[in-house]
């Protein structure tokens, strides 16, 4: 599969996942209301029920309570507002409350009926219980599906960006660099070492001390000699590059030709650890496969 493809399959997939979420709480919610309100019903009636068995018990006549109670209530609300329309209705509501209380739903019901509404909050409460721990899987895996996504899309920028670098450095492979000559082979250097992710800079034409380029990267500092020849290179170009590290406080040195190296420059080369570049190795610096200073031709900072 395909990093774009990927991706796209992540983003459904979350999309899928928060939707779940979304509906499994909006789903949680609407059952709390009703375990709300069938809760206050299942108290009403198990107080009803209490006051009912405290009624009959007491052979208290049910609606000689209601009449009490009604005008017990009215006159409470009447001494302490001085209005006889409030306690009229306080009178009202209480006769309800009271009538509901001792009367609805009829005896014979009440029992069957709190029986049903505690079997009913049981099952909202085993749904919450079971939704909870539904919600916790879905947000794991949302978080899941988060930094799974999170990573795709990382790895997918950085895919890009590679394959963008890689197009460039093939397009710096397929020019005509064996055939370029001083100051151009320098400038085309620069160009790879740039891409390459190096801080260059060019010395003097004249008077460069040896070195062409002085490239930097991760701490380290690289004097580089640059000879764009026909023919092989001498040991010169490795006295000059040894030399021009001291002069530009450089930690390495490094000779690069697009042709080769006679034996006496890499045998210099190997006894100063200067490293050398030439042009059957030119293809893997150009793409990134060589680190500069190479290992076993490192050269220390002269102090």
């Amino acid at each position: 599969m395909s990093m774009e493809r990927r991706i796209k399959s992540l983003e459904q997939e979350a999309e899928r996942n928060q939707n779940s979420v979304r509906r499994l709480r909006e789903e949680r919610a609407a059952v709390r209301k009703r375990l709300v309100l069938v809760d206050w019903f299942a108290n009403f009636a198990r107080v009803s029920t209490f006051v009912r068995e405290l009624t009959d018990s007491t052979i208290v006549w049910r609606p000689g309570v209601v009449i009490v109670g009604t005008t017990l209530i009215g006159g409470i609300q009447y001494a302490l507002t001085r209005s006889l329309l409030w306690g009229a209705i306080a009178s009202i509501l209480a006769a309800l409350f009271l009538i509901v209380l001792l009367y609805i739903p009829p005896d014979e019901q009440l029992e069957s009926y709190l029986s049903q509404l505690e079997l009913e909050l049981e099952s909202h409460v085993e749904t919450l219980q079971l939704s909870g721990e539904r919600l916790v899987e879905l947000e794991q895996d949302s978080r899941r599906l988060s930094q799974e996504l999170h990573s795709a899309r990382l790895s997918h920028q950085q895919a890009q960006v590679m394959a963008s670098s890689h197009y460039r450095r093939t397009l710096l492979l397929n020019e005509d660099w064996r055939a370029m000559r001083s100051v151009q082979l320098e400038d085309f250097l620069a160009r790879v070492f740039t891409e390459l992710g190096y801080a260059v800079e060019p010395t003097k034409t004249t008077g460069d001390q040896g070195v062409d380029l002085v490239i930097s990267r991760s701490g380290k500092r690289i004097a580089v000699q640059v000879k764009g020849y026909e023919g092989s290179v001498s040991n010169a170009a490795v006295q000059e590059a040894h030399a021009g590290m001291s002069h530009y406080q450089c930690h390495f040195s490094c000779a690069i030709t697009n042709s080769t190296f006679t034996r006496g420059a890499r045998d210099l080369a190997r006894s100063v650890r200067c490293s050398l570049i030439d042009g059957e190795m030119m293809p893997s610096l150009i793409l990134g496969k060589l680190d500069l200073p190479l290992e076993g031709e490192l050269v220390e900072m002269v102090s």
